[in-house]
């Protein structure tokens, strides 16, 4: 059987991806539930890789979210999509939200995957532990 390489999955799953934004969550479930059948794991930084390679080439860039308790200033946002346009090595789009129920800290989406540092989150985390 022939092995599939890190820029096959890498294309596949942008494809896919691309094709279905709102079902996201399961592509990549699905995804991943492959390379561990196929025991690709050690690909996925490759793949990774690729997928950056593969959205900044789109000329998409990509739509981030940042929702932190107070109001950014202007240079603030200007500081932090500079940073995050470097980082990601593509045209982004940010969007600042405020949201003061989230207490401190940050919540980051990058199109469709979510990076919650919220001190609300860390929170009802440590609730859970104490209370299972």
């Amino acid at each position: 059987m022939k092995r599939i390489t890190a820029r096959q999955y890498g294309e596949s799953l942008f494809t896919e991806l691309q094709a279905k934004p709102d079902a996201a969550e399961k592509t990549v479930a699905n995804f991943i539930a492959t390379v561990v059948q196929f025991h690709d794991r050690k690909k996925l930084p490759d793949v990774y890789r690729i997928l950056e390679e593969l959205y900044a080439a789109s000329g998409k860039g990509f739509t981030i979210t940042l929702t932190t308790a107070n109001e950014l200033d202007g240079t603030a946002k200007q500081q932090i999509a500079k940073r995050l346009k470097a980082n990601l090595e593509a045209d982004i789009t940010l969007e600042a939200r405020a949201d003061k129920s989230i207490i401190g800290g940050a919540i980051l989406k990058v199109n469709n995957m979510q990076y919650d540092g919220s001190i609300k989150t860390k929170i009802h985390n440590l609730y859970k532990q104490f209370t299972s």
